[in-house]
């Protein structure tokens, strides 16, 4: 019966993989012509994270350090939003290493009801 199982799942599987991989796609001919706003947001955008500058670790270190004062303390945006997504992204795993094996213990040896 466990083989049974193993195999209706994987057949389940491969056909849902298989479904979802096709899909129709439908041109249309008739296309109104944009305002143009996409192309000079995104340009905007990518002037105010200032993607044109270069960043050195040196600098990153140099502003993750409060006791540092010099004049290559302020990395360009992009750089900082990159390793405060990074900081964030860490304290996640961090918490989810150490909270879902406790709730998993608590849980499946009665401590939780």
């Amino acid at each position: 019966m466990r083989k049974f199982r193993n195999a209706a799942l994987a057949v389940a599987t491969a056909t849902t993989v298989a479904i979802s991989g096709v899909s129709v796609a439908a041109a249309e001919e008739d296309t109104t012509q944009g305002s143009g706003k996409g192309v000079s947001s995104s340009s905007e955008l990518k002037d105010k994270l200032g993607f044109d500058q270069e960043v050195t670790g040196e600098q990153i270190g140099n502003w993750l350090n409060p006791k540092y004062e010099g004049d290559n303390n302020n990395p360009a945006p992009w750089a900082k939003i990159f390793v405060a997504s990074g900081i964030a992204a860490a304290a996640a795993s961090v918490l989810g290493l150490i909270i879902a094996p406790a709730y998993n213990f608590l849980k499946y040896n009665g401590f939780l009801g």
